[in-house]
């Protein structure tokens, strides 16, 4: 592969018009979305990190599984009865933590709580059953990823396969024309037997999500990762039945994220931009500067962190920590940097390692395995730990940001994949420990202003959002940014 590509570099394997050519046999939805992600996944992958980005998954307890997912289908029939859900939240479940002995989802439940006659629908994260529940006005979305995906393995044919196949042979070639990189056999193998199943799964998912956005009176939909390809039929559907539709920030977006900025000839695509949302509620104005998907972009604020901010008071005598934000891949390496943090810092500084949602549950098994001395964090919120904080350093963690204005000292880890998530850098940048003890203590001129990052008010922007939503009928004709 050619180095010290940009994700503009990367993208040049998707600006042609030849993309637009490949639709679903069964509907007139593009097929480039549903694998766009998991294929330029691949290429970071290989650029940016040590370990795939694709698959990257706990292990589970069947039994568990099995049990949690029964659950599931008896708890939906049980509230849809009587739901009637003019809004309706969709997220994965990551955002779900014990708060009081209750689970709050940080990313669905403060939308949900700040309107009446609003319904979440999430992911089982982890299996976990996330009960008793600060948000009342739950259905798990598992059933219904469950079924489309058994009638994709069922209902598969040579006809899908041989259509798959055009469209991930065709990226193939390009790739390795463009970037000089070789997608591989497997690789190859996984994109061909996961659009397949996409294809001929289609039809049932769209006839169950019609069914189940009518039965509700669904008006108008916030969706997790609604830019997302997988997202899209979804979303093209709820758009032709005249539902608002937008997607709310749950992390990082930059000029280096992928699900967020597409080559041109995406961007100027009504076929592609009919599998988006109408909008995109972003924390602040900095983020929507960073991203190009066609979109109206709209700065509301982020929730949980005005909320946890007004709540979690910082304590001087406690403040010693140097906090390492991990991002859920190569975290072998993180603790690598932790031990290089302790031998600089020792007898200053505790070096507290925050294992990010997707590798806590196996954080305790690596460390077992490897061995560190380094203070696992266990807190249930971020927030939480930041009182403690007085430094905080990651490579794209959106907890970087979310210490503007309660940490002192936050550190950008200067690495490829740093570098290639946020080209202009928006924090002081550090490669080593031994760099960061020389710039602890100098002074350094903020980057961002947390007005940039943060809109205030955000519920009052939200609802102001809703309201015009719900109650005006050309809301949903969207063009341009805001």
């Amino acid at each position: 592969m050619k180095s010290g590509l940009s994700l503009k570099d990367v993208l040049a394997v998707e600006d042609t018009p030849e993309i637009l050519e490949f639709i679903c046999l069964d509907s007139a939805d593009l097929l480039w979305p549903i694998i766009r992600l998991p294929f330029l996944r691949f290429i970071l992958s290989d650029l940016c990190y040590g370990e795939p980005l694709i698959g990257h998954q706990a292990k589970r307890s069947i039994p568990k599984a099995a049990g949690v997912f029964l659950k599931s289908i008896f708890h939906n029939q049980s509230i849809s009865r009587r739901a009637h859900a003019p809004v309706l939240v969709m997220g994965t479940g990551m955002g779900n933590y014990l708060r009081d002995d209750r689970w709050f989802n940080r990313l669905t439940d403060h939308f949900a709580l700040a309107a009446n006659g609003t319904y979440v629908m999430e992911d089982l994260w982890d299996w976990n059953w996330p009960f008793p529940r600060h948000n009342q006005n739950v259905l798990f979305h598992t059933p219904f990823q469950f079924e489309t995906a058994v009638r994709g393995r069922v209902q598969v044919r040579s006809r899908h396969q041989r259509r798959a196949a055009e469209l991930v042979g065709f990226m193939r070639r390009r790739a390795l024309d463009i970037l000089e990189w070789e997608l591989g056999d497997e690789r190859y193998a996984f994109l061909v037997r996961m659009l397949s199943r996409h294809m001929a799964a289609v039809p049932a998912k769209k006839n169950a999500y019609e069914k189940f956005l009518n039965r509700l009176k669904v008006k108008v939909l916030l969706k997790e990762e609604a830019c997302y390809g997988p997202s899209s039929v979804l979303i093209s559907l709820a758009r032709d039945m005249g539902i608002v539709t937008a997607e709310y920030q749950h992390g990082v977006v930059s000029a280096g994220t992928d699900a967020y900025n597409l080559a041109p000839v995406l961007v100027q695509s009504p076929a592609y931009r009919k599998g988006l949302p109408d909008y995109f509620l972003a924390y602040g104005n900095w983020w929507t500067r960073q991203i190009n998907v066609p979109v109206t972009k709209i700065s509301i604020g982020n929730p949980h962190r005005s909320n946890q901010t007004a709540q979690v008071s910082k304590k001087p005598q406690m403040v010693r920590d140097i906090l390492l934000l991990g991002d859920g891949f190569d975290t072998l390496r993180y603790l690598d940097l932790c031990e290089q943090l302790a031998d600089v810092f020792g007898g200053t500084y505790r070096v507290v390692f925050r294992p990010h949602p997707l590798e806590r549950a196996q954080i305790d098994a690596t460390v077992a395995k490897h061995g560190t001395s380094v203070h696992i964090d266990r807190n249930a919120d971020m927030y939480q730990s930041f009182a403690t904080a007085h430094v905080v350093i990651s490579e794209v963690s959106t907890g970087l940001f979310e210490a503007v204005g309660t940490v002192e000292n936050i550190f950008l880890w200067d690495t490829p994949k740093a570098r290639f998530c946020f080209p202009l850098f928006p924090f002081e940048a550090v490669k080593s420990a031994e760099e960061m003890k020389i710039r602890l203590d100098d002074e350094r001129p903020c980057l961002i202003t947390p007005s940039e990052i943060w809109e205030n008010n955000w519920k009052e922007n939200y609802m102001t959002f809703l309201d015009r939503a719900l109650n005006d009928a050309s809301f949903n004709k969207t063009s341009g940014s805001k």
